[in-house]
């Protein structure tokens, strides 16, 4: 009734509102204990399936986000956070089969937004870069990649971005909580609560395409491409600067300032690089058709530069690294792109590159 009445979607709103204002209630108090009632409000749509539907009910026409969805995807991810396996994947499946569930909407709304910060990267950035150039320069590495495509200053920044980009890490998140789920129930495949539905999760994921007819993981190395451009990274406090190749070859000094070509801040743009090659591992494990898919759109030099300590980014250097060990798992074609990649500089104490005698 919540969901299909036609006043259900203003109360639904009403109630994301409230749960929203009372997020940080303490214990023992009538905010706490309203916020209490909210939740369980939203936890029964959940366990009735409805997940995805509401999502869809306090939508805006034009808007790639509001900000009830964005706390309605914050529930879904506490709730996920917070139950077993087997109760998360039930919960989140129709009768009807993976293709019709909540894992639909978060793919289709992962889709949307990644879509969204790409396009509005590219116009901050003034250029479009095509898909399947990528650059490893920030890493200190040396590809054949032409370096005139480093950022330029910004040309036209959307307010609305950073929000997209919150929106994304809590999809990215809800999407993990799932998989990583999917796979705890394929670990007791024999019990007879675990259908085999709930095994086909991670090759849904994997074939799942846009209605552009992008590829999930083509679209996380684009993504992850362009936030590492136009994200400043923030290590031990310091911003720091992206770095030109050609000024190093050239014999000159880089990296001796904190200034950066991307944005200013990084508000708002928290845990996204993280949470995202977060994922690109986990669909990369023991998956061959992916690791190919990855090294053809170019995206092995995009994780390489992941590899180091983001401070905006916790943990993104681990996760970073255990997405490049599955990609090169029993992978020679991949490990020979690593192998080709010779470094033409080193990181000094002050965290800044410098060339090579």
């Amino acid at each position: 009734m919540l969901i299909s009445h036609p006043r259900g979607p203003r109360l639904c709103i009403s109630i994301l509102d409230r749960l929203n204002s009372l997020v940080d209630a303490e214990d023992s108090t009538e905010e706490y204990q309203a916020f209490s009632i909210g939740y369980q409000i939203f936890a029964r749509i959940v366990e009735q399936g409805l997940v995805s539907q509401m999502y869809a009910a306090i939508a805006i026409d034009d808007e790639v986000i509001t900000p009830q969805q964005t706390t309605m995807l914050k529930l879904l991810d506490s709730y996920l956070q917070h139950i077993p396996h087997d109760i998360a994947l039930s919960n989140l499946e129709t009768n009807q089969g993976v293709g019709n569930s909540a894992i639909a909407m978060l793919t289709y709304a992962f889709f949307s937004l990644s879509t969204f910060a790409r396009e509005a990267m590219q116009r901050a950035l003034g250029t479009t870069i095509p898909k399947g150039e990528r650059h490893s320069d920030e890493a200190g590495f040396n590809s054949e990649s032409d370096s005139s495509q480093e950022p330029q200053s910004l040309q036209e920044l959307d307010l609305l971005l950073p929000k997209v980009c919150e929106a994304l890490v809590l999809v990215t998140q809800c999407v993990i909580s799932l998989t990583l789920s999917a796979e705890g129930a394929g670990a007791i495949s024999n019990s007879p609560s675990i259908t085999p539905l709930k095994m086909t999760l991670k090759a849904f994921l994997t074939g799942v395409t846009s209605t552009g007819g992008e590829g999930l993981v083509e679209s996380l190395i684009e993504t992850l491409h362009l936030l590492d451009i136009f994200v400043p990274r923030i290590t031990f406090g310091r911003v720091v600067q992206r770095t030109n190749l050609g000024n190093i070859q050239n014999g000159e000094k880089a990296g001796e300032t904190t200034a950066s070509n991307g944005v200013s801040s990084s508000v708002g743009f928290s845990y996204v690089k993280r949470d995202l090659v977060r994922l690109l591992g986990i669909l990369s494990s023991n998956n061959r058709g992916v690791q190919d898919r990855v090294r053809a759109c170019g995206g092995i030099p995009v994780v390489m530069n992941l590899c180091v300590v983001d401070d905006q980014n916790p943990y993104m250097k681990e996760h970073a690294i255990l997405a490049l060990r599955n990609l090169l798992h029993e992978n020679k074609e991949n490990q020979a792109v690593v192998h080709e990649i010779q470094p033409v500089g080193r990181w000094d104490e002050y965290h800044n590159l410098q060339s090579i005698p």
